[in-house]
């Protein structure tokens, strides 16, 4: 099939790109990517289309402008980006777009090629995740995002989601199960290998990502505290939540992602306390990793533990509860002991269901069911 992945940067869907090339389809990306980066994650360069040199000032400017007028300046470089991309777009099949970013492509893939629209939404329906933010007090979703991921939801003929609970917050909105193509994202096991237990005798909690209420990260500081003996440490950048100066906490700035390795070797669980998102790419890499997770049902943790059909690698609580996440991470801490100071550690006999390539043949199979399914529809 001829494919067009369209998006602004990398996400997934450059992983995805690469892999549905290897499997022989005749794939184009487009993105605001300088090429040699795009390529430096496998994706030939004879399958982009990268929009950087024209992109770059408005990128730039987004990059070192203050929040307020950043925010604005993202808005141009969406609307600008959509635009390029409708008018550049060459002949194909599929279009798989990011959702939010596109609308004038979508509408000049439908018309001009008849293409079948994937829309990737990479968390869970735009109306549920605004409601979940403000009900943590947050900002909510984008208000200049919301109409363009509604409209993005009716254009599409399907829309692909990396865990069944964001599946589920489409069927809850109306949107038809038969729409909805649930595929956990993938990693790089090669990046991520099976790790020997390095760090201090002191039991160890990891949380990856940004320090914030969407993550959950009060939530976890208030379930770390009544746990005694138990360091808890962030790797990742710093959002609307302060940073605790507790003794046994460890905060280290964000990091380039071939170096995460080395603090997945330093801790004995991988900790995800998030209020909503999609799938967490950290938690596959935790687990490629040798980790046990404990994460809330809104993370996607039990899609990907379901994949490696080994239930204790992941322990799933509710959301916004400190106590039932408390009394998982010392059962799960309690369970592995000093196991995981002798030799590599893995969570399951075989990793390879998560890696990049099982994402993309799973795609693969996804794609090629839901055209048959659309052709077989009365026209």
């Amino acid at each position: 099939m001829r494919v067009a992945v369209v998006t602004g940067g990398r996400f997934h869907v450059l992983d995805l790109a690469r892999e549905l090339h290897a499997l022989g389809h005749d794939v184009t990306f487009y993105s605001y990517l300088p090429r040699t980066r795009a390529t430096a994650f496998g994706l030939p360069a004879q399958c982009q289309v990268s929009l950087f040199p024209v992109l770059a000032p408005v990128l730039a400017a987004e990059r070192f402008a203050p929040a307020t007028p950043a925010r604005s300046i993202s808005h141009v470089q969406m609307r600008l980006l959509d635009r390029l991309v409708a008018r550049l777009l060459r002949p194909c099949d599929v279009l798989v777009a990011m959702a939010g970013l596109f609308v004038a492509t979508l509408t000049a893939a439908r018309k001009k090629y008849a293409a079948t629209i994937v829309l990737e939404r990479g968390s869970r329906h735009i109306v549920s995740q605004d409601e979940i933010l403000r009900a943590a007090g947050g900002d909510g979703a984008d208000a200049f995002s919301i109409p363009r991921e509604l409209a993005g939801y009716e254009m599409s003929d399907f829309i692909s989601v990396p865990s069944r609970q964001a599946a589920d917050s489409f069927v809850e909105r109306a949107v038809p199960s038969r729409k909805l193509l649930v595929n956990p994202y993938g990693c790089d096991l090669s990046m991520f290998p099976p790790t020997v237990r390095t760090g201090a005798p002191q039991r160890t909690i990891l949380f990856v990502g940004l320090w914030s209420r969407r993550k959950g990260c009060d939530v976890l500081l208030t379930a770390w505290r009544t746990l005694a003996g138990v360091r808890l440490v962030h790797v990742g950048p710093v959002g609307d939540l302060p940073l605790p100066s507790d003794v046994g906490f460890t905060h280290v700035d964000p990091v380039p992602q071939q170096m995460l390795s080395r603090y997945y070797a330093e801790a004995d669980l991988f900790v995800l306390a998030s209020r909503e998102e999609g799938l967490a790419l950290v938690q596959a890499q935790a687990l490629a990793s040798g980790l046990p997770v404990v994460c809330t049902s809104r993370t996607g943790g039990v899609d990907l533990r379901d994949l490696l059909g080994c239930d204790e690698a992941v322990t799933e609580v509710p959301p916004d509860d400190p106590e039932k996440l408390a009394t998982a991470i010392r059962r799960v801490l309690d369970r592995i002991g000093t196991a995981s100071a002798h030799g590599p550690r893995k969570v399951a006999a075989d990793l390879s269901p998560m890696s990049w390539r099982a994402y993309g043949e799973r795609y693969d199979r996804l794609l090629r069911a839901a055209l048959a399914s659309r052709s077989a529809l009365p026209q």
